[in-house]
C-alpha cells in the first residue's frame, strides 16, 4: 500500500478538515507538538481501513471531538497492487462508506456501504473484527508495518502475518487452511490442558476429570464392599474353625485326665532312684577331686623343671644377638651423619635459587609496569587531547548566544503576528495614487506624506486612515474615502509586539526566525559535540578521575625505577620474563632433584637406624622378659617341692587314690540303668500333662464363647445383601471405564496433534527466522551496538533474546535498557517490513517510536531509513522534527500550520 493523501475531520482534537498530502513515495515527516492530533491521524487511517462505517459503542463515541456532536470523517487516497483507490468514511451520525477507483486518471464510483468496508479490509487482512472496533490482531500485515505511539515492540503477531512472511521468504505451507486448522487444534487443546501442559481443573476442567473422580469414588465404594464380603466369608470360616476347636479341646481334655493319674505314680518311683544315684555320684566326685589334685601337682612340677632348662638356653643366645645389633647400630649412625651433612650443603645452594626467583619476578613486574605505564600515558594524552577539544567546544558554545526551542516558537508567533497586523493596517488604509501628465504642485490637506511636487510620469501615492484629501494647485481638490477602522489600536498592538520581539531577540542580534533556527541548530550541534566528548572522556577515565590515572602512572614509574636500581642492565637490554623464568625453573628443578635425592637417602638411613635401634630394644626387652620368666619358674619349682616328698612317693599315692575312685564309681552304673528305664523325667511329663489339661479346658471354654460371637456376626453381615451391591457397582465401573478410556484417547489424540503441529511450526519458523535474524543482527551492528551479538526470534517472529559474541549465556530482553529494547524491536520491525516489501512497495508508519534513543544511534538509524525508502514509503509522526533534520529529500508537513 502507498498512501497518497489523507484527509481527516471532526476526529478527537481535530475540528476542521486537515489534509495531509500529496505524500512522497519515499519519506514523509509529519510534525506537531504533543496533543495537536498526530496520533489522531494515525488512528483515523487505521479505523478507516479496518473498521465498519456502522461501528458504534462507547469506544467509538470517544473519537468525537470533546463536547461536540460531530461525525468523525476520513478520506484516504492510496494505491495497492498498481491500482489507485479513494475511500471516504463517516462514522456515527449519517454514517456511510464510499470507495472509488482510479480509472483513466479519474476516480470513479466502485463500491459503497458494507461492501466497501469488506473490500478495503480484505486488501490487508483476512480477519474481521465482528462487532466493535478492530484490534491489532485484525490488522494483518499492518501489525508489522504500522507502529502506534509507544508500541514499537512486536508481540502477538497473528497467524496471517507469520504466514505472509513465510510466503515472502519462499517457505511453502502444507495447506491453505493451516491457520484456521491450527487455531481449531489449539482451541481444542486448551479446552483440555493449561499452558504448561497440565489437565485443566476447577470450573473449566474437561469431562474426563469428573468421570475419573466418579470412577475413583465407585472404586473406593467397591473396595469397601469387597472388604465387607471378605469379612462375611472370614466370619463363616471362623465359625467353622471355632466349632472344630471346641470339639477337639473336649476330646483332648478327657484323654489328658487319664494320663495325669499314670504320670503321678511313675514320678514317685523315679524320685527314689534318683536320690540313690545322687549320693553315689557325690562319693565318686570327692575321690576324683583328690586324685586330680595330686595328678596336677605332679604335672606342674615336671613342667617347671623343663621350663627352667629351656629359658637358660634362650637367654644365652639372646646375649650374642644383642652384641651384633650394637655393632650394626654404630655403622648406621655413621652413614646417617654423612647424608645429613649433604643436606646441609644443599641449603647453601638455596640462596642462589631464591635470587633467581626474585630476578624472574622482578623481570615480569618490570615488563608489566612498562606496558601499564605506556598504556596509561597514552590514555592520559588522549584525555588531555579530549580536554582541549572540550574546552574549545565549551568556549564556542559559551560564545554562541542561541535561543531555545520555546523562545524560537515565541519569535515565530510574534513575527507572524507582526505580519498579520501589518497586513491588516495596510488593508485598512485609504490610498490615493496620482499619475500626473505634467508637473504639478501638490498640497496634502489630510493624509500622510511630505510630497510637494508630482513630476510628469512619476506616480505619487498618499495614504491615510478613513479619508485622504489632496489639493492640486490650480487644478482640483481630490478626496478618497474608505471604511472606518480602529487603526490606532492595531498600530499600538503592532508597536507593542515589535518592542516585545526586539526585547526577546536582542541577545541574539537578529529577529529572523530562520537565522535563529540556524543558531539553535549550531547550539544543539555544539551541545551534542560537548556531550560526545564528555562521554569519550568518561570512557577513557573508566569510572575514575585524572588524579587516579596520574597516580597509576607514578606507581608504574616507581616499579620500573625500583627494578632498574636493582638490575641496571635492564635499562639498555630490557628483561625477558620468559627467559628469566625458564632459567629459574631449570635451576629450581635441578635443586629439587638433588634435594629430593639427598632427602630420600637421609630418610632411608634414618629409617634403617631407627629399625636397628628398635630391634635392639626388642632384644633387650625380650632378654629381660625371659630372665624374669626363668626366675618365676624357679620360684614355682621351689614352692612345689616344699613338703619334702619325692616324685616316687607322690606317684604311689596317686595309684592308691585311683583305686578308691574306681570303687566309688561301681554302683553308679547300676543306678543309672535303673534311672534310664524311666526315660524322660516323669515330673516334667506330669507338669506338661497338667498344663496341657488346663489349656485344653480353657480352649474349650473360649471356643464356645467365640463360636457364639461369630455366629451373631455372620447373621448380621449376611442380611446386608453384599453380593448384589458388588455386582451393581462393578457394572457401573465397567461403563465408566469405557467412557474414561474414550475421553482419554480423545485428549491424548488432541495433545499429540497439538505437539506435532507445534513441532512442525517450530521447524518452519526456524527456517523463516534465520534470514530475519541475519537482517536484524546486521542492522543492530550498524546502529552501533557493542559488543556485537545475534538477534534470536521466537516462534511468533518477535525478538526473544540476544546471543552476545563475547559471552556464553544468552541475554534476555529484561536485561536491556529502555533504549536498547526500543532499538531491538525497531530493527526487527524493519527486517519484517523489508521482507514484506519484496513483491511490492509498502507503507511503513512510525508514530514517535524512537523517544529513548540517543542522538548518535538515531543518526545511524536515519541513514538506514533513507536506504529502506527505496523499498518502502515511510511516514514518521513526531513532536521533535529537529531530530530528523538529517533526512535529506524528505517531505516535511507541519501539522500545526495545517490546523491553523
Amino acid at each position: 500500500m502507498i498512501l497518497e493523501r489523507l484527509s481527516v475531520a471532526c476526529w478527537r482534537s481535530i475540528l476542521g478538515e486537515v489534509v495531509l498530502g500529496p505524500l512522497e513515495e519515499r519519506i514523509n515527516l509529519v510534525s506537531a507538538p504533543n496533543g495537536s492530533g498526530k496520533s489522531s491521524l494515525f488512528e483515523a487511517l487505521q479505523r478507516g481501513i479496518f473498521d465498519s462505517h456502522q461501528v458504534s459503542g462507547r469506544s467509538m463515541e470517544e473519537i468525537r471531538p470533546w463536547g461536540r456532536d460531530l461525525a468523525p470523517r476520513v478520506c484516504i487516497e492510496f494505491s495497492h497492487d498498481g491500482t489507485g483507490y479513494r475511500l471516504t468514511k463517516q462514522f456515527l451520525n449519517q454514517a456511510f462508506a464510499r470507495l472509488e477507483r482510479r480509472e483513466q486518471g479519474r476516480f470513479q464510483p466502485f463500491k459503497q456501504g458494507r461492501r466497501a468496508d469488506e473490500f478495503v479490509r480484505g486488501l490487508f487482512s483476512d480477519r474481521s473484527p465482528g462487532r466493535g472496533l478492530s484490534k491489532p490482531e485484525h490488522h494483518g500485515l499492518l501489525q508489522v508495518l504500522w507502529a502506534p505511539q509507544g508500541r514499537v515492540a512486536l508481540s502477538d503477531l497473528s497467524a496471517t502475518v507469520v504466514t505472509s512472511v513465510k510466503q515472502a521468504l519462499g517457505v511453502q505451507l502444507s495447506a491453505a487452511a493451516g491457520g484456521p486448522i491450527e487455531e481449531e487444534i489449539a482451541r481444542r487443546y486448551f479446552a483440555f490442558f493449561t499452558r504448561t501442559g497440565k489437565v485443566r481443573g476447577g470450573r473449566n476442567a474437561p469431562e474426563l476429570v469428573a468421570l475419573e473422580a466418579e470412577l475413583q469414588q465407585l472404586r473406593r465404594q467397591l473396595e469397601q464392599l469387597e472388604e465387607q464380603r471378605r469379612a462375611l466369608e472370614d466370619a463363616r470360616l471362623e465359625l467353622e474353625r471355632q466349632c472344630g476347636l471346641r470339639q477337639q479341646a473336649a476330646t483332648e481334655a478327657a484323654g489328658l485326665s487319664r494320663k495325669v493319674k499314670e504320670a503321678r505314680q511313675r514320678q514317685k518311683q523315679f524320685e527314689q532312684v534318683r536320690q540313690e544315684l545322687q549320693n553315689a555320684r557325690s562319693r565318686a566326685v570327692a575321690a576324683e577331686a583328690e586324685y586330680r589334685s595330686l595328678e596336677e601337682r605332679i604335672r606342674r612340677l615336671n613342667s617347671a623343671t623343663r621350663e627352667v632348662k629351656e629359658l637358660d638356653g634362650q637367654i644365652g643366645a639372646d646375649r650374642q644377638k644383642l652384641e651384633l645389633a650394637q655393632e650394626e647400630i654404630a655403622c648406621l649412625e655413621k652413614a646417617a651423619a654423612r647424608r645429613r651433612a649433604r643436606l646441609e650443603d644443599l641449603e647453601k645452594e638455596k640462596k642462589h635459587l631464591e635470587w633467581l626467583e626474585k630476578r624472574a619476578t622482578m623481570g615480569l613486574r618490570f615488563v608489566r609496569a612498562g606496558d601499564g605505564l605506556e598504556s596509561l600515558t597514552k590514555r592520559l594524552e588522549q584525555i588531555e587531547k579530549c580536554d582541549r577539544k572540550l574546552e574549545v567546544a565549551r568556549q564556542q558554545r559559551q560564545g554562541l548566544v542561541a535561543p531555545d526551542r520555546d523562545t524560537l516558537k515565541k519569535v515565530r508567533r510574534m513575527v507572524e503576528r507582526c505580519s498579520r497586523l501589518e497586513a491588516r493596517i495596510q488593508g485598512a488604509m485609504v490610498h490615493l495614487e496620482i499619475d500626473p501628465c505634467r508637473n504639478l504642485e501638490v498640497e496634502i490637506v489630510k493624509g500622510e506624506g511630505d510630497v510637494k511636487r508630482a513630476a510628469e510620469g512619476r506616480p505619487v501615492t498618499i495614504s491615510g486612515p478613513a479619508e485622504v484629501v489632496v489639493e492640486l494647485a490650480g487644478l482640483a481638490r481630490l478626496r478618497a474615502t474608505g471604511p472606518a477602522a480602529d487603526l490606532e489600536k492595531q498600530q499600538r498592538d503592532l508597536e507593542r509586539t515589535r518592542r516585545e520581539l526586539e526585547r526577546l531577540t536582542l541577545p541574539y542580534g537578529t529577529a529572523d526566525p530562520d537565522k535563529l533556527q540556524q543558531l539553535l541548530f549550531r547550539a544543539e550541534k555544539l551541545d551534542a559535540r560537548i556531550a560526545e566528548l564528555e562521554r569519550t572522556r568518561s570512557l577513557l577515565l573508566e569510572d575514575g578521575d585524572i588524579q587516579h590515572l596520574r597516580a597509576g602512572i607514578a606507581e608504574y614509574k616507581g616499579l620500573v625505577n625500583g627494578a632498574l636500581e636493582e638490575f641496571p642492565a635492564w635499562k639498555d637490554s630490557p628483561a625477558d620474563p620468559d627467559l628469566l623464568k625458564e632459567e629459574y625453573e631449570e635451576a629450581r628443578r635441578a635443586y629439587e632433584k638433588r634435594s629430593t635425592d639427598a632427602t630420600a637417602a637421609y630418610e632411608q638411613a634414618r629409617r634403617e637406624l631407627q629399625a636397628a635401634e628398635t630391634g635392639l630394644q626388642r632384644l633387650m626387652a625380650g632378654l629381660e622378659a625371659k630372665q624374669a620368666e626363668r626366675n618365676r619358674a624357679r620360684e614355682r619349682l621351689a614352692e612345689l617341692g616344699q613338703d619334702g616328698q619325692s616324685l616316687g612317693l607322690l606317684d604311689e599315692r596317686r595309684k592308691r587314690l585311683a583305686l578308691e575312685w574306681d570303687a566309688a564309681r561301681a554302683p553308679i552304673k547300676d543306678l543309672e540303668k535303673r534311672l534310664q528305664g524311666f526315660g524322660a523325667d516323669p515330673g516334667e511329663e506330669l507338669e506338661d500333662l497338667e498344663r496341657r489339661l488346663e489349656l485344653a479346658l480353657e480352649t474349650e471354654r473360649r471356643a464356645r464363647d467365640r463360636e457364639k460371637t461369630v455366629e451373631g456376626r455372620v447373621s448380621q453381615l449376611a442380611g446386608q445383601g453384599i453380593y448384589g451391591r458388588i455386582a451393581a457397582c462393578q457394572e457401573k465401573i465397567s461403563i465408566l471405564e469405557d467412557q474414561v478410556e474414550r475421553k482419554r484417547l480423545e485428549m491424548d489424540g488432541v495433545a499429540l496433534l497439538y505437539r506435532t503441529v507445534n513441532e512442525l511450526r517450530s521447524e518452519l519458523t526456524a527456517s523463516v527466522a534465520r534470514p530475519l535474524e541475519d537482517v536484524a543482527s546486521g542492522l543492530m551492528k550498524r546502529i552501533g551496538w557493542y559488543p556485537a551479538g545475534r538477534v534470536r526470534l521466537a516462534d511468533d517472529l518477535a525478538p526473544a533474546y540476544i546471543e552476545p559474541a563475547l559471552a556464553d549465556q544468552p541475554v534476555g530482553l529484561e536485561n536491556l535498557s529502555g533504549g536498547e529494547n526500543e532499538q531491538l524491536h525497531f530493527v526487527c520491525r524493519l527486517a519484517l517490513a523489508e521482507v514484506l516489501a519484496r513483491d511490492q512497495r509498502q507503507l511503513l508508519v512510525l508514530d514517535d517510536v524512537l523517544t529513548a534513543t540517543d542522538t548518535g544511534r538515531l543518526m545511524r538509524i536515519l541513514r538506514i531509513l533513507d536506504e529502506l525508502a527505496n523499498k518502502l514509503q515511510i511516514v514518521i509522526l513526531t513532536c521533535h522534527p529537529e531530530r530528523y533534520a538529517a533526512l535529506e529529500g524528505a517531505a516535511f508537513f507541519d501539522l500545526e500550520k495545517l490546523l491553523a
